[in-house]
C-alpha cells in the first residue's frame, strides 16, 4: 500500500552518496502545504542523515 512503507532513509541516502549518485531525488509528500512540507522534509531528512554518519563512525 503506498504511504504504508517505512524506509531507511538516512541508510539510502548512504548508498547513493557511496554510488555517487548526482541524479534527482525524488520524495512523496502527503501533507496538504507543500512549500512548507517540502522545506520541513528536506530539513528533517538532512538531520537525520547526519545523525545516521555520525552514529556510524562510533566505536
Amino acid at each position: 500500500m503506498p504511504g504504508a512503507g517505512i524506509n531507511q532513509w538516512p541508510l539510502i541516502m548512504d548508498r547513493l552518496a557511496q554510488a555517487g549518485y548526482s541524479g534527482p531525488f525524488l520524495y512523496k509528500i502527503w501533507e496538504t502545504d507543500p512549500a512548507r512540507d517540502i522545506t520541513y522534509i528536506w530539513h528533517d531528512l538532512q538531520r537525520r542523515y547526519v545523525l545516521y554518519k555520525e552514529a556510524s563512525r562510533e566505536p
